[in-house]
């Protein structure tokens, strides 16, 4: 199964990704920043 989020961050703080990589059952949680363009 994958699930992709849509977050909006009050900071600069990503370290909730690590807390999500070392969850049971979940074997990769990428981050990816978005600015609103798309490129194509």
């Amino acid at each position: 199964m994958e699930l992709n989020l849509e977050i909006r961050l009050r900071d600069d703080n990503t370290d909730f990704i690590n807390e999500l990589s070392d969850m049971k059952g979940v074997e990769s949680a990428v981050l990816v920043s978005y600015n609103g363009d798309y490129m194509g």
